[in-house]
């Protein structure tokens, strides 16, 4: 009775209800097609200006020849190879314009703004789609950064060949085009893309750094040309090669060492062969001989080396998290604190894009089927990632039930101030005259006293 009574009033307080739904909607998708809209401006204006990418370039090339100088330790070399690595890191979260919540409905919708904007006069909204040659950028970059040149390379020419990519653009990818050219040693074709840039694109800065790298690259040539040249094969000259970035010779001069060389400089050329192993693309075979060497000595002079280039492997690979986390927890055996810091390190680079997390894995997946679409083998087995994990805590495992314990009867915990800038927290285990060792959330640290400068026993 009363809703016939009133059946006018609810009828009009429905459509209203409606209408103003529909009102809200149709904002709000007009604000996800904006949005959208400005992505993929953004995403536009910084593939034209790349000079982060290019920054990663000159450093490689700095660091090589500062380790060939012996100018900088290997210590440092891993820290500042982690900052890089942070900085250029999830760059593929922005390869695509954010997924909107309403896929199908922004088409009509779209279509409606613009009939509206055609009467008033205004300028049309343009139906953007995802940006395919900034996708397409950032597979190549990726697979630049884990070393499988080639690949990187083929897809740089299919870039150039895009009639949308500009002349800023081409730039750039004619000097990551060099780059990747000078590492796997076709040394000309490295400095005719360098010479490309630097004579055609001279109002671009990207010709400054072409001219820099073209300097690196001509200093390494001539200093491989005089190793290979004056030098017998030994270790010494396969290091000198490696940090010359010519990895493919320091490679085979290891190979035909290896099994007449003396016991105590195996464990060296294993690792040197695992270095340029990786660095030409064989990254599964390097991390399997990283893995050996810790396995089976822990505290040798390559085992915290060896954990490091783990961890710096899992920072540039789609495998990362699983590949760092077998690095920390190869750390509980090492006892490495240059690999704690590197933790730290790259920490304060990781930003977590709050945008992303309501499409879960939606930009990630679309990258992740360019990386491996035509190449299952791309990257590294997350299987036998896991299986090297488990070994490793089996190992911890035994070492705690067997290990003779020497703590302190009460049990003591310290903060520890390091005259580098670090920081460590966490439980006495034992002192001696020379270090301290304690116990912390990322596995036992051995702590030099020379390198103490303040010590506090919370």
């Amino acid at each position: 009775m009363i809703f016939k009574e009133y059946m006018a009033e609810i009828s009009l307080t429905g459509i209203t209800a409606v209408i103003v739904g529909l009102t809200v909607l149709f904002n709000d998708i007009n604000i996800q097609i904006r949005i959208k809209e400005l992505r993929m401006f953004l995403q536009r204006s910084s593939r034209e200006d790349n000079s982060i990418d290019h920054i990663g370039l000159v450093m490689k090339y700095r660091l090589h020849k500062e380790m060939y100088e012996n100018r900088v330790t290997a210590e440092d070399t891993s820290v500042i190879e982690t900052r890089i690595n942070s900085i250029l890191s999830g760059r593929e979260e922005d390869t695509e314009a954010l997924p909107g919540r309403y896929h199908y409905l922004s088409v009509p919708v779209l279509h409606s703004i613009n009939f509206i904007r055609y009467i008033t006069g205004m300028p049309l909204i343009e139906d953007m789609e995802d940006d395919d040659l900034n996708l397409s950028l950032e597979v190549a970059y990726y697979h630049e950064r884990n070393k499988d040149y080639k690949k990187a390379i083929a897809l740089y020419n299919q870039i150039l060949d895009d009639p949308s990519s500009g002349r800023t653009l081409k730039a750039g990818v004619l000097l990551h085009m060099g780059f990747c050219y000078s590492i796997i040693g076709d040394y000309e074709k490295a400095k005719s893309k360098y010479l490309t840039v630097i004579k055609e694109y001279g109002d671009i800065n990207t010709a400054v750094t072409a001219a820099v790298m073209l300097r690196y690259l001509e200093g390494f040539r001539t200093e491989i040309e005089k190793v290979l040249r004056t030098e017998k094969d030994s270790t010494a000259k396969g290091e000198k090669l490696y940090k010359l970035i010519a990895y493919t010779e320091s490679y085979e001069v290891l190979k035909r060492i290896e099994n007449t060389a003396l016991l105590s400089e195996r464990g060296k050329i294993k690792y040197f062969k695992a270095r340029t192993l990786e660095e030409i693309g064989e990254t599964g075979k390097a991390i399997d001989i990283y893995q050996q060497i810790i396995m089976d000595n822990p505290q040798s002079e390559y085992a915290s080396s060896a954990n490091r280039r783990i961890y710096l492997v899992g920072s540039v690979n789609l495998e990362g998290d699983k590949i760092k986390k077998l690095a920390v927890e190869n750390n509980k055996l090492v006892n490495d604190a240059t690999l704690v810091k590197m933790v730290e390190e790259d920490a304060r680079f990781i930003q977590v894009d709050k945008n992303h997390k309501a499409f879960p894995g939606a930009v990630k997946n679309l990258f992740t089927e360019k990386i491996t679409s035509g190449n299952p083998g791309a990257g590294v087995h997350s299987d036998s990632i896991d299986k090297m994990i488990r070994k490793v805590e089996e190992r911890v495992n035994e070492g705690k039930a067997t290990a003779v314990r020497n703590t302190p009867p009460v049990e003591v915990k310290v903060k520890i101030y390091t005259k580098d800038g670090n920081i460590f927290t966490g439980t006495l285990l034992r002192e001696t005259s020379d270090q301290i060792v304690i116990s912390s959330s990322l596995g036992v640290i051995k702590i030099s006293k020379s390198k103490i400068y303040r010590r506090i026993d919370l």
